[in-house]
């Protein structure tokens, strides 16, 4: 009797065991569907909103910078006869579609260096230090032989602001504070749903919190007088020099330079729009970054972080454009964008500067 009732209570018991791991797995099997299918409408979601593939969501970042995608798909060339890559970070100034400094840049060094150099030009229009900083990390399996910052003027249209709206990221605009969440999730090339899930509730959030933002486009008029204060000093100094550390841990040469400006005499907007000052084409208006006294005053500052930065480290490389390029309507378009002459005088003081430390470069590592 003893034994019998054993025997069902071991019987009822490995039933119950059965149906608790049947239930247990059933729960892991239907949470690990589910988990997929997230995943899946993740990397849709990126798909259809931001152009990345759904075998690769890390391509989100080329909805931000799309010239990444080019970089990316034509990388340097790891060989002992392969040509002198140089990589080229900043604003429109030195973009290829703005003015001829890279096509300069490449024809000059391949001639003083003899041997082929190819450039490969991550600098867009309105990106600053904050945008370089990404896009560095972002190549950091690629390797260069030198890399190129000029940057000062875009970085001062963060200034436009209150204290009480400034963030030292940034993400007192739209696009930084959206960069941001990018940035907080590495795990994005493998998994996208936390990114997603992080980026939708972000965005939800603004309206919920009456997070103030500074608007794209001209700076808004009422909020021009507080670019005076150069805010961005710190933020300035800290991109640069980690792009300066991540050069020297990837073992790369990088170049700073002091940013160039000319403000023509007399300059307002009204004279400007009707093209009557002295410059070359009249192209872009010191409106799109602020007054013209807060604007010379953030380039003057930034040109003296820099200064600092290249004093703390002598294996930084440095170009003072901002002494050597003459002023002048026949150099530029506006107070920064370069003619064809401007763009010549901007090389050959490049090329004069850094043409030794690239000698010996080219010799060690190309074998020429």
């Amino acid at each position: 009797m003893f034994l019998a009732s054993c025997y069902g209570l071991v019987m009822v018991s490995t039933e119950v065991s059965a149906r608790s791991t049947f239930r247990w797995k059933f729960a892991l099997r239907y949470g690990l569907f589910l988990c997929v299918l997230a995943e899946l409408a993740a990397r849709a979601f990126l798909t259809l909103t931001a152009g990345a593939s759904l075998l690769h969501p890390d391509q989100v970042a080329y909805s931000y910078y799309p010239e990444l995608k080019k970089l990316v798909e034509t990388p340097p060339e790891q060989t002992s006869r392969s040509p002198f890559d140089v990589l080229i970070l900043g604003g429109s100034v030195i973009d290829q579609r703005w003015s001829s400094i890279d096509r300069q840049l490449q024809q000059r060094l391949s001639s003083a260096l003899n041997h082929p150099v190819r450039t490969h030009n991550a600098a867009a229009r309105s990106h600053t230090t904050r945008d370089s900083l990404f896009k560095y990390r972002f190549l950091k399996h690629a390797g260069y032989d030198l890399v190129v910052v000029y940057h000062a003027i875009n970085d001062a249209r963060a200034n436009n602001c209150p204290d009480s709206v400034f963030r030292a990221d940034y993400s007192h605009y739209a696009f930084y504070r959206q960069l941001n969440v990018l940035e907080r999730h590495p795990e994005r090339a493998w998994v996208a749903l936390p990114y997603v899930l992080d980026r939708v509730i972000s965005e939800l959030m603004v309206p919920v919190l009456g997070t103030e933002l500074l608007p794209e486009g001209d700076p808004p008029p009422e909020w021009l007088t507080y670019g005076s204060d150069v805010k961005t000093v710190s933020s300035f100094a800290s991109n640069m020099r980690e792009i300066v550390a991540l050069g020297k841990q990837k073992k790369e040469a990088v170049v700073l330079m002091t940013f160039a400006h000319y403000l023509a005499p007399g300059y307002t907007e009204a004279e400007f729009a009707s093209q009557k000052l002295d410059y070359d084409r009249h192209q872009s208006p010191v409106s799109l970054w602020g007054t013209p006294e807060s604007v010379v005053a953030a380039i003057l500052e930034h040109n003296r972080q820099l200064k600092s930065i290249v004093a703390e480290d002598a294996s930084v490389l440095f170009v003072d454009q901002a002494l050597t390029l003459p002023r002048g309507g026949r150099y530029f378009h506006d107070i920064c964008h370069l003619s064809d002459a401007g763009s010549e005088a901007f090389v050959t003081q490049f090329v004069t500067d850094v043409l030794p430390a690239l000698s010996q470069r080219v010799v060690l590592d190309k074998g020429r």
